[in-house]
């Protein structure tokens, strides 16, 4: 693949995941991710380091959006900002972990934890009833904390936004979806921004990473995809405020089962 399609390729996954960062509070990972690792390595990668510069890719792209659609959902008092700020320590601890298992686990294992996890999220999201939770509120401390750990621990390994696991658990705990994704975006820019930071630090100096960039970070890639991920975000915050709730559930469902499949796929075979 040529330079041309190769950044053509990565334009419109930026522009996809751009979109979604606005209508589910994802992380632009949840399309940058599966497509970085199946196309040619960018200029000075090698093979055992694709997934952590896909991963710091999304990742910092994901900040920027995910601040985009929370300020979106801001304006139309959608955001639960208490709420955020009572998640933060527990989540940013997650993170920390993520981002250990992202530079140590092979790529195989990084992808088979992306797949499986999205697959889990999709199928329960699509076939449980509307009405399906494991309690109405969130509960409390340390069990609180402990669950906010664990989104930012897999988001950061996935190298998406917390949308991807954090609006379905704010669902199973009784929080409307709607909020739920005003939330999911303001945790993509608390899991993305110190997963970022961590992902250039831990690639700096290392061998096989990209020509252009900060450790593990491809600045090439991003200047690429960044634009149009900023240019679509916004859209997608509109349509999520115009859907149907359980419109929105089953494309959430139904985006994640896809994904999920393609990259438990891309694991095993």
């Amino acid at each position: 693949m040529d330079a041309v399609a190769l950044a053509a390729c990565l334009a419109i996954a930026g522009a996809a995941g751009g979109f979604l960062a606005g209508l589910f509070g994802l992380g632009v990972g949840v399309v940058l991710v599966p497509v970085m690792t199946a196309l040619p390595l960018m200029p000075g990668v090698t093979e055992g380091n694709r997934m952590p510069v896909a991963l710091a890719v999304s990742l910092a792209v994901t900040v920027p959006t995910s601040a985009l659609a929370m300020a979106a959902h801001a304006r139309r008092g959608s955001l639960n900002m208490p709420l955020l700020k009572r998640l933060a320590p527990g989540m940013l601890a997650g993170v920390l972990l993520g981002c250990w298992g992202a530079v140590t686990l092979p790529a195989s294992v990084l992808q088979a934890v992306f797949g499986l996890v999205a697959l889990l999220v999709g199928l329960w999201l699509g076939l449980a009833g509307p009405q399906s939770r494991l309690a109405d509120s969130l509960p409390g401390e340390p069990a609180r904390a402990a669950l906010a750990a664990v989104v930012g621990a897999i988001s950061a390994m996935m190298g998406v936004g917390g949308g991807t696991l954090g609006v379905p658990a704010l669902v199973l705990f009784g929080t409307n979806i709607g909020e739920a994704v005003a939330l999911g975006s303001g945790f993509g820019v608390l899991i993305a921004a110190p997963a970022t930071l961590t992902l250039i630090w831990a690639g700096w100096g290392a061998s096989g990473t990209p020509l252009y960039g900060l450790g593990y970070l491809d600045l090439a890639a991003m200047v690429v995809v960044l634009p149009l991920a900023l240019l679509a975000t916004p859209i997608g915050a509109r349509a999520a405020h115009r859907l149907p709730p359980m419109v929105l559930r089953k494309g959430f469902a139904g985006l994640m089962a896809l994904l999920g499949v393609k990259m438990l796929w891309a694991a095993f075979f």
